[in-house]
């Protein structure tokens, strides 16, 4: 595999990240800070991929913001086109969940060749509630597939439920090689560190700290490459390595 900047490239394909404006938040973003010393600003990327394969379709996995905080939030299209990519010629969508931040990008009428994959937890939780994902649910009913855990949505790539964060919340293995992780850690190494460490926006706090330990611990076993959501830096590709009696990120 090769890493450069936004992209990771192996023999299979690549994935790239699309970079939006990210957020920042005060240290209650740990209701309860479990003995670290919390930075006084949290500073979260915003990133949907895209996977790019040879004869395939591009898949997007989360399409952002949208104009949903403004339109200078709103830069996915652009980075897809950077990355030859047409806003038509997305093929699917994957949605890891249906916060704001990862769905509301998908507006009306955008990706309109696009089927969008969702897992039925999440899809059941949301609907008929006045929220993104609520209104996502009933605008885009039409096109929306319905997927659970093991399910291939296209060749090599495969929905793991990942719970906690909502209730239907997911990731996809790719290849067997590379995880998106979605939300599973907003805050690295904080939280890959302490796993029980458990922002406030997660849905279940008990069962996204399970979820998050259990996770890690497939990633180091395996030797996966893994990306998610909210990760800043130059390059949003890790590995894990053993430290003490958990894991430590390194670059992939």
């Amino acid at each position: 595999m090769r890493v450069s900047g936004h992209k990771l490239e192996w023999e299979g394909g690549s994935l790239i990240r699309l970079p939006e404006p990210g957020a920042t938040f005060g240290p209650d973003f740990f209701p309860d800070a479990r003995g670290h010393e919390i930075p006084a600003a949290i500073k979260l990327a915003v990133q949907p991929f895209v996977l790019l394969r040879p004869g395939r379709a591009p898949l997007l996995i989360d399409t952002g913001y949208g104009t949903s905080r403004g339109a200078e939030f709103s830069h996915v299209l652009a980075n897809l086109a950077a990355a030859g990519v047409g806003e038509e010629d997305v093929g699917q969508v994957f949605l890891t969940h249906l916060h704001g931040d990862h769905c509301a990008g998908l507006t009306k009428g955008a990706f309109p060749n696009a089927q969008i994959f969702l897992t039925g937890v999440e899809q059941q939780f949301w609907t008929g509630k006045d929220h993104p994902g609520g209104h996502l649910v009933a605008a885009e009913a039409h096109r929306l597939t319905l997927v659970s855990e093991g399910d291939i949505i296209a060749p090599g790539v495969r929905v793991v439920l990942l719970p906690g964060h909502t209730p239907g919340h997911a990731g996809l293995i790719i290849d067997d090689q590379i995880l998106m992780i979605a939300d599973v850690v907003h805050v690295a190494p904080l939280q890959i560190e302490d796993p029980d460490l458990v922002p406030k926006f997660d849905f279940d706090p008990g069962l996204a700290a399970q979820t998050r330990r259990k996770t890690l611990d497939w990633i180091g076993a395996k030797g996966l490459v893994f990306c998610g959501a909210h990760f800043t830096g130059t390059s949003p590709y890790f590995r894990l390595k053993p430290a003490g009696t958990g894991w430590q990120m390194v670059d992939a």
